[in-house]
């Protein structure tokens, strides 16, 4: 049986290969538009299609470099290295390299917050965990669904990061199981994207290392509300 539990290495690794896939799954989706409507499209759509997956590779290439470099410095275990952070400008550039596939599938993104607010918080560890929860957002929203990302600030000013979906939701079991790594077994998307089902483990993890919290709640068929607490 798996462990539940797992040494800084193996989440290193995790985090890695986890973090890879969905920027090749944008290049190939928008690869297999190129090549399936090819002799349907002008020289205008091909070249747009080209220059996606161009734009796309390229920030895969940063992704890379930048994961790689953040691997070495954790050699020893992770690190939580806390700043000060505008949150709009946070949450905007994190979940930019990913909303093409939001777009393939038409979903509308809403960005709630307010220019001046800000989170204190690991930029990386933090990035790691919006960008997990923003991509399974998407992946379990239908076509043209709407993902809403805001922030709350709680009476003693302790921010919270909401990221809400209208998407097919969790059942009560399910909800119970999310976090364990023994539990994992990856659900396709509303358009059968593929996944490890690391993702929200991965997440808990680093907002445990991060000494904040990660709750959920859901109803089938509904959605379901992400709450980091920082």
């Amino acid at each position: 049986n798996k462990s539940d539990s797992v040494d800084d290495k193996d989440l290193l690794f995790s985090i890695i290969s986890h973090n890879l896939i969905n920027p090749f799954n944008i290049m190939l989706g928008f690869s297999e538009i190129l090549k399936e409507e090819y002799y349907n499209f002008n020289d205008a759509d091909r070249l747009a299609h080209i220059s996606k997956i161009n734009k796309y590779a390229s920030a895969n290439y940063v992704l890379t470099k930048n994961l790689l470099d953040w691997s070495k410095l954790q050699q020893q275990g992770i690190v939580v290295k806390k700043e000060i952070l505008n949150c709009k400008k946070f949450i905007t550039e994190t979940i930019k390299p990913y909303l093409a596939l939001a777009e393939l599938k038409e979903i509308e993104i809403q960005l709630k917050i307010n220019a001046k607010d800000v989170i204190y918080a690991d930029n990386k560890l933090i990035h790691t965990v919006v960008a997990n929860l923003f991509m399974n957002a998407i992946k379990f929203t239908q076509r043209k669904g709407t993902i809403k990302i805001s922030l709350k600030l709680l009476k003693n000013r302790q921010p919270e990061i909401i990221i809400e979906d209208n998407g097919l939701g969790m059942g009560e079991e399910q909800l119970d199981e999310i976090f364990k790594i023994s539990k994992i077994n990856s659900k396709n998307g509303t358009e059968n994207e593929k996944g490890t089902g690391l993702g929200l483990f991965i997440s808990k993890k680093l907002i445990d290392y991060h000494h904040s919290s990660l709750n959920f709640s859901s109803i089938v068929n509904k959605g379901t509300k992400v709450i980091i607490t920082l």
